[in-house]
């Protein structure tokens, strides 16, 4: 069988590292976005700032149990089935390649809207949370793997 010279660019990684790739990928997106969050929540006073944070707490809940947790649940399957070699790009499909870029579209667009920086300081958090805590499934996914 022959092989694609392009084969030998693709920059291969065992199975097991996609989960960590998609783990760091999913649960450094989730801080960056926490943090900016506490950046705009920074300024606001106390009251509504802490509303906007019980909020978030409720909108990262929510996003982890009826949005993320089911997309890092297939993806880990997806990932399961690779090839004991895959490209470490590989750790998103395609399709979550295209709805990454319209979620970055989706903040760039909230930013320029005028919302109030409090109200997309709790959007963001709770966005964030949401992957951050379902960037652990493939933590324990990585966990649970090996090297063969």
């Amino acid at each position: 069988m022959r092989t694609s010279p392009l084969r030998y660019l693709t920059p291969a990684v065992p199975r097991r590292w996609l989960f960590a790739a998609a783990g760091v990928a999913w649960a450094g997106v989730g801080v960056a976005l926490g943090a900016r969050a506490v950046g705009w929540l920074g300024g606001a006073p106390l009251w509504p700032t802490l509303a906007a944070g019980a909020g978030a707490m409720g909108v990262g809940a929510l996003m982890y149990r009826y949005v993320f947790r089911g997309l890092a649940a297939r993806n880990g399957e997806r990932i399961s089935r690779a090839e004991d070699r895959a490209c470490v790009f590989g750790f998103q499909s395609w399709r979550g390649w295209a709805t990454m870029a319209f979620m970055i579209a989706l903040g760039v667009g909230l930013r320029a809207s005028g919302l109030p920086r409090p109200w997309l300081g709790a959007l963001y958090a709770g966005i964030g949370m949401g992957l951050a805590l379902s960037s652990l499934s493939y933590a324990g996914r990585f966990a649970a793997s090996s090297d063969e």
